[in-house]
């Protein structure tokens, strides 16, 4: 059961910051006036008003009021399926944050949710995880909508310069956090839309990268296979000899 914690819509009367870490909740907030930056897993959101954003407070971030004092809605809430939803929502949405096309869908949520808050009734927690989960269905249909406009937008020259990136440095050590916070967007979000653009994962074209330099070396030089895997990018023989009779299989040999 998805369980309501606190819910309330703030006022600052002055320059706002606040960090925390550690807290078992998630945090949904709308700006409803004025502006602020949310700081979150490496990555820095400008909250203009109607902007939405959704956050695992498990982990560090902060919010901080910019030049116009700003006005909040805001909830807390937490339950043993949220984890899944949550990485269901930033998969889905590439960023923790993104500016809502009809906010007043999230105000109105916002408001049946505090009122069902306030009336002490035994079918309450019932109705609250009823809210909580329309909330969360329209959080994930706003930002699959961002998300998309924005892969649309970007998706030849984002995706194109990952490849790019990958296509000079595959013999290296590519790790899939460092190759997210190069290009600025979110681990499972670049996973899911390079294999769209592509037709494999990352982690499968860059085998095939390495596997492509081996059948060369294979062919045009008189390496050893321990010589011929150091220079393929493999350290561990065993599982380069294993890629390479997958190879074999998948392709009739070398």
């Amino acid at each position: 059961m998805i369980y309501l914690q606190e819910i309330g819509t703030s006022h600052y009367l002055k320059p706002y910051v606040s960090k925390r870490e550690g807290v078992e909740s998630y945090l949904f907030l709308l700006v409803r006036k004025g502006a602020g930056e949310l700081v979150y897993q490496n990555t820095r959101c400008l909250l203009e008003q109607g902007a939405c954003a959704l956050v695992n407070c498990n982990r560090p971030y902060s919010l901080s009021s910019i030049k116009d004092l700003w006005t909040l809605s805001w909830m807390h809430f937490n339950g043993p399926t949220m984890r899944a939803i949550y990485e269901k929502y930033i998969e889905r949405c590439g960023e923790p944050c993104f500016l809502a096309e009809n906010p007043e869908n999230f105000i109105k949520l916002h408001q049946r949710i505090s009122s069902i808050a306030e009336v002490n009734s035994w079918v309450r927690d019932m109705e609250l995880m009823q809210e909580i989960t329309a909330l969360l269905t329209e959080l994930m249909r706003e930002c699959w909508k961002k998300a998309l406009e924005s892969f649309n937008k970007g998706s030849q020259i984002r995706w194109g310069a990952v490849k790019a990136y990958i296509d000079k440095n595959y013999l290296e050590e590519i790790k899939l956090d460092q190759l997210a916070e190069k290009f600025s967007v979110n681990k499972y979000y670049l996973l899911r839309k390079f294999k769209e653009f592509y037709g494999v994962t990352v982690t499968q074209y860059i085998v095939q990268q390495r596997i492509t330099k081996t059948k060369e070396l294979l062919r045009f030089s008189e390496l050893s296979i321990a010589e011929v895997a150091d220079k393929s990018g493999y350290s561990d023989i065993t599982y380069f000899t294993r890629c390479l009779k997958n190879s074999k299989h998948d392709a009739g040999g070398v």
